[in-house]
């Protein structure tokens, strides 16, 4: 599923395809979503925002870590989607995974998902950040 997660093997365009097109899927789910649905994935996407901020204070911060700390934080987080999808709890699993892919995108230096996924994480945690 993660091509990329190996340290030694170098990121495939096809590692890079899926994640760039898992990420618009999600997201376009989240857009075509009522507004009450919409409203319940910024609030999550706040709160697992928050935590990531209390951790590493910023994505540069984060960026700048060695490779083997992101990918311990990286590991950790995935297994939290993990537990999403056995408790079958979809709004909690699709936030995670939206964040999932920008963590990726920076561990990787993917610079153009990064963008499209700040932009898109930053409008919807603006929506839920009161709340969370």
């Amino acid at each position: 599923m993660f091509g990329w997660f190996r340290q030694k093997k170098p990121i495939t365009t096809s590692d890079r395809d899926w994640t760039v097109t898992e990420f618009r899927k999600r997201r376009q789910q989240i857009n075509s979503a009522d507004q009450v649905a919409q409203m319940a994935f910024a609030i999550v996407t706040a709160m697992h925002w928050k935590a990531f901020l209390a951790q590493h204070g910023s994505p540069a911060t984060f960026k700048q870590l060695p490779r083997d700390q992101q990918m311990d934080y990286f590991r950790n987080w995935i297994e939290l989607c993990q537990r999403y999808v056995v408790k079958n709890d979809q709004e909690k699993l699709i936030s995670a995974e939206m964040i999932s892919y920008y963590l990726a995108a920076l561990i990787n230096d993917d610079r153009n998902l990064e963008t499209e996924a700040a932009a898109f994480l930053d409008n919807l945690t603006r929506k839920g950040w009161h709340f969370a």
